[in-house]
C-alpha cells in the first residue's frame, strides 16, 4: 500500500504544480513584488487588455540569474515586454511591427515577427495565451 499512497502523492503534487502554473499565468495580480512593481510604474491607468509572463528569461544584471520575461497587450495598439531587476529590461513595441508574428506549437513559443532590436523575440507560452496575443495582433482586441 506505500506505493499506492506514493503515486497519489506524486498525483497530487503534479496537479498543484500544473495549476499554479495556470494561476500564474492568468493572473498578472499574483506576481512577484518586483515585477508589479515595475509593471505599475510604466503602465499607471493605461487599460491593460492581457498579461502574462513567459518562460524566457532574459539578463537584467544580476549576479548569475535572469528574469522571467513578460508580455502586456496595452490598449489596441501597443505591446509592452518587461523584466524586473538592477537594470530593467523595458521594450514597447507596436502592433503593426509584430504583424508577421506566429505561434510555434511544437515548441511551445510565440515568434514576436519582425520585432528587431529585441533582445528575446521568442516568448514561451502556453498555446491558450499565445493564440490570444496572436489575435490582439491581427485584430486589436483580445476577445472573439
Amino acid at each position: 500500500m506505500a506505493w499506492l499512497r506514493q503515486i497519489v502523492q506524486w498525483c497530487a503534487g503534479k496537479v498543484r504544480r500544473q495549476m499554479a502554473a495556470l494561476a500564474a499565468s492568468v493572473a498578472y495580480w499574483r506576481l512577484p513584488a518586483r515585477t508589479d512593481r515595475l509593471r505599475a510604474g510604466l503602465l499607471q491607468a493605461r487599460p491593460v487588455l492581457f498579461f502574462v509572463t513567459s518562460g524566457a528569461r532574459v539578463d537584467t544584471g544580476g549576479w548569475g540569474w535572469q528574469e522571467r520575461l513578460s508580455l502586456a497587450l496595452v490598449g489596441a495598439e501597443e505591446l509592452l515586454l518587461l523584466a524586473p531587476g538592477r537594470h530593467p529590461y523595458v521594450r514597447w513595441l507596436r502592433r503593426q511591427d509584430v504583424t508577421r508574428s506566429f505561434y510555434n506549437a511544437v515548441t511551445g513559443e510565440l515568434v514576436l515577427a519582425p520585432a528587431e532590436g529585441v533582445h528575446s523575440h521568442t516568448l514561451r507560452m502556453s498555446p491558450m495565451d499565445g493564440y490570444t496575443v496572436l489575435h490582439w495582433v491581427q485584430h486589436g482586441q483580445t476577445e472573439r
